[in-house]
């Protein structure tokens, strides 16, 4: 017995020697920029991306004179642009499989909302639903997670087969929301509970085996919400309760943490995670805003070693939006020259010569 117990303490102190160089090598990560293409109708107004696949392949929408329209990049960059729905005014896609499919959802001129799932093809379909929903997120397996207004507001899961599945409440909440889903089927979100006094409040809430739970259960007030998980089951989320600081936080079974901003930062926002990674946005002291990673607790700016095709110098890397498991991440670069959005993959390097 007593050598199980010595073979169990070797193994548990190994993987938290792994875990702990692999977070290590994070924290040194350099990267290369890759520049996402855009059509040349996009180039005055932009492009945002939101979501990136295993294999590098990005996914977002791009603005023309009038309306946004869903778009896919490639590994190297190169545009791709998935159909659209004949009476779609706006759409937007959240999220991308390793097999290429996507979701999402678009409007109509009745400011009705409809989620979406594209095929590998770029051909979307409605998802059922009632005339209201939008799609946040999906899994490998193309099962995609998001929101239903048939009745109060509620999370919901669309299956690859076409069967829909209502999550349960967690107890108290009146409405909630799925926003991510991770590999073994765990789902986060968010629910709407009431204050002893009447007053409404935002909560984040993890589904495991489709079982509702409150990340905060002590939480009576304010609107923080669950974002990302991990396959590991952590998850990060945001406060964004008005008139406060922007504040991201991380959560691991039942621990909670609070994560830190830049040096004398008004917020930040967690966006994303890997296995050793947590990336997002954080403003500096005069507002700006920066795209970021966190390791250890402590956050980083994300500045990237070389760019391709050109160089980032006439702007802001502003926003990290999401990190695959091979520590590619999807970001925003803000230019000073024009008012919109470029769309950039941050590739890890070793080395700057790595890149050359």
């Amino acid at each position: 017995m007593r050598s199980l117990v010595l073979v169990a303490a070797t193994a548990a102190a190994a993987a938290l020697a792994c875990n702990a160089q692999a977070q290590t090598q994070a924290h040194q990560m350099q990267y290369q920029a890759v520049r996402l293409q855009m059509a040349d109708v996009y180039k005055t107004t932009g492009c945002v991306v939101n979501a990136i696949n295993a294999t590098g392949w990005t996914a977002g929408q791009c603005k023309d004179a009038t309306h946004w329209v869903p778009s896919m990049w490639d590994p190297q960059g190169n545009q791709v642009l998935p159909a659209t729905m004949p009476n779609a005014l706006d759409t937007y896609v959240n999220g991308i499989n390793a097999g290429g499919e996507l979701a999402g959802w678009y409007r109509t001129s009745g400011l009705i909302s409809h989620a979406l799932r594209w095929n590998a093809t770029g051909q979307p379909a409605v998802l059922a639903d009632s005339g209201n929903s939008t799609a946040a997120a999906l899994d490998d397996s193309g099962n995609v997670v998001g929101l239903d207004f048939s009745g109060p507001p509620q999370a919901v899961v669309w299956h690859e087969d076409g069967t829909v599945l209502r999550l349960a409440f967690p107890t108290g909440a009146v409405n909630t929301a799925a926003t991510a889903i991770n590999a073994v089927g765990t789902i986060v979100g968010a629910g709407v509970f009431q204050a002893s006094n009447g007053t409404p409040y935002t909560s984040p809430v993890i589904w495991k085996r489709l079982v509702p739970s409150r990340l905060m259960p002590d939480q009576t007030s304010g609107i923080i919400g669950a974002d990302a998980v991990n396959g590991q089951g952590i998850v990060v989320g945001n406060d964004s309760t008005p008139n406060a600081t922007q504040t991201p936080y991380e959560w691991k079974g039942t621990t909670t943490a609070q994560l830190p901003g830049l040096s004398g930062g008004t917020g930040a926002m967690a966006a994303a995670l890997n296995s050793n990674l947590i990336v997002g946005s954080a403003r500096d002291s005069t507002g700006t805003p920066f795209a970021v990673k966190w390791t250890f607790g402590k956050v980083q700016k994300l500045q990237p070693v070389t760019v391709m095709p050109r160089s980032l110098q006439d702007g802001t890397l502003a926003t990290a939006s999401a990190i695959n498991a091979n520590g590619w991440i999807a970001a925003g670069y803000l230019s000073n020259t024009a008012p919109f959005n470029r769309p950039v993959v941050l590739q890890p390097i070793t080395t700057p010569a790595d890149a050359e």
